[in-house]
Order: structure tokens, then sequence, then C-alpha cells
């Protein structure tokens, strides 16, 4: 695996959006506090700049610190994903990086809406993000294989640089019974599920919203199947905590779980999202099918709950060897 940087003698600034307590903020302090436990100096530089001193407090397990930016960059590399692209392109530093943890935030999507989601790509440019010309100096590490891809297919080269589930997104062990239900994320999966529900209403749909963890845990392991007909802009979190909570996981074929690395499971659990009378038919046999031989169906999820268990030693061991010589002065 590319090593970014040889240099020893320089400190690491991680750009992170204030007060944000989601997926891709949580991801930044995770890498921070990696390499400050391998003893590489990193950073968490919240923006807007100077909004924010101090960590916000769901994140206060992570070994980092806060620092304001310094007026002068040149002793730093800065890091942000590319939500901050617009923000890191400004900053006048020779040594930047972005991380691309979803492939839509950079288009700033945040559904379906065919309109609003043209605005943005035409605007963006002018607005909230930086054009991908004006960051081919930057080196680039990708969360998820559709961000190498995406990158790849715009002559971009990449580095790899997963993530892992921490703790609270982990399964606890409970009492559960595992019920005929399908769970599924009201947020990415709700036009699909009311025409399903609609149409075949002997099936049991339970919406993931506004739950904290424990009452994600305890939904996912009252369940047998965990549905996601999303735009999977990265490889998220939600379908790997339904897999190690034992749920059988029902996909669309969009972003991330296009492809096999991403979301590694067997294709015949994978379908478009088109809503159509043909492909709401086979959603459902496959649902029936699961209900009926739930603990066979079971075991074509074990291949994947192994990679997500790995998770965790995988992206510390990744980060040493893409930083592994960025580290404090002795």
């Amino acid at each position: 695996m590319t090593k970014i940087v040889e240099t020893k003698d320089i400190k690491l600034i991680i750009i992170c959006p204030a007060l944000s307590v989601t997926g891709g903020p949580e991801l930044l302090h995770q890498l921070a506090s990696s390499l400050n436990d391998q003893g590489i100096d990193a950073s968490i530089c919240y923006y807007p700049f100077g909004s924010q001193t101090y960590i916000t407090p769901e994140y206060n397990h992570y070994n980092t610190n806060v620092i304001n930016l310094p007026s002068e960059l040149q002793s730093y590399m800065v890091l942000a994903s590319e939500y901050h692209t617009k923000v890191l392109s400004n900053l006048n530093s020779n040594n930047k990086i972005v991380w691309w943890l979803s492939v839509d935030n950079y288009f700033r999507y945040k559904d379906d809406n065919a309109v609003k989601n043209l605005f943005k790509r035409l605007l963006g440019p002018f607005v909230f993000r930086a054009p991908l010309r004006n960051l081919r100096s930057c080196i680039h590490l990708a969360q998820s294989q559709y961000a190498i891809d995406f990158l790849m297919d715009r002559g971009l080269s990449s580095i790899y640089l997963g993530d892992y589930l921490n703790k609270d997104h982990k399964p606890k062990t409970t009492n559960c019974i595992k019920e005929n239900w399908i769970a599924y994320n009201l947020q990415k999966s709700s036009h699909f599920v009311s025409k399903m529900s609609k149409r075949f209403p002997q099936l049991v749909f339970k919406p993931i919203a506004g739950l904290s963890p424990e009452g994600v845990n305890l939904l996912l392991h009252s369940c047998k199947i965990y549905l996601d007909f999303g735009r999977h802009p990265g490889k998220d979190r939600l379908p790997r905590e339904a897999a190690l909570a034992g749920c059988c996981v029902i996909t669309g074929t969009r972003g991330s779980a296009r492809n096999k690395i991403d979301i590694p499971i067997p294709n015949s659990y994978k379908f478009s999202d088109r809503v159509t009378d043909q492909n709401l038919e086979n959603v459902k046999e496959l649902i029936i099918e699961t209900f009926a031989n739930y603990k066979l169906k079971r075991a074509d999820f074990d291949d994947y709950r192994v990679v997500i268990s790995n998770e965790y030693e995988k992206f510390h061991s990744d980060v040493m060897k893409i930083f592994g010589d960025y580290r404090h002065a002795e």
C-alpha cells in the first residue's frame, strides 16, 4: 500500500463539521484517534473555523484534540472529506488530502429529486464544492470501492481507507426472538417500502427512524430481514449493523451496493429499486423464502459478518501503512 508522506516533522489537521453527530464526522474522529494512538500528530479543526473549541461530546472517547486553524499552514498537512473540498481548496497549503466518505455528499444529494440534484450538480462548483480539476494536486483517500471507481473514471487515483463500526453500533447480545418482520431505513427506502406494503399488506415493515443505538440494536435483533434501497453513497453503516445482528440483508444496486466489495453479499439479495410489478414480486418471494428458511438463509451472510468483524483491525493497520512515516519527531 502506498505511503502518502515520508516526512517526520509535519502535523495533520482534520477539518470536520462543528457539532455534527453523523457517520462522516465520526469517521474523521476515528481517523484522528487512530493516528494519535500510533504516534502520529493529528488534531480536529471544526468548521466554520473558530466556531467550536471543544470536542463534540459524543466523540470524547476518541483520542484527539481541537486546534484552531493556524495562519501559517506550510508545516501542516490538511485533510477534509469530500463535503469540504471548497474549503480545502481555498487553504494556503501544499499538502492536502481529500478523504471520500461519500460520493453523494460531494454533490450534496440528499434524496432522489432529479430536479434538485441537477440544480445542485450545476450550481455546486460556484457555491459549495471544488471542481475535480482543482483537486488534482490533492492526495485522495476513498472509504469505499464505489468512491475509488468514481475517482478513477474521472482520472484521479486514490488509496483505500475504510472504516469500522464503533462499540455503540455493534449489536449487543439480546434475548429477542427473531420475528417475520423487515427492518428498513425510513430515510432511504420509504418509497419502495410504501409500494411493497400496499401490494403485500401481509408483510410487516419496521422503520428505523428516531431511535437510539440501543433502539436500533433491539429492532435489528427482532427482525429477520433488513431492506435498504437507498443511494448507498459510501460503505454504509446500517447494512453492517443488520448483518451482525443476524439479519439477512436485501439491497438495491445503486452506489456502493452495485459492487461486490463494499457490500459483499450474494447477488440474489440485490435487486433493482425500480417499482415494477415484477420487481416487487421478486423481492416479496425472497422475503417469504427467507422467513420460511431463516437459519439456512442466515448462513449466506457468514462471510459478510467475518469481513465486518475484521474492519477494526484492518482500519488501524491501513492507517499505519498509509501514514507510516508521518510521526511525531523523536
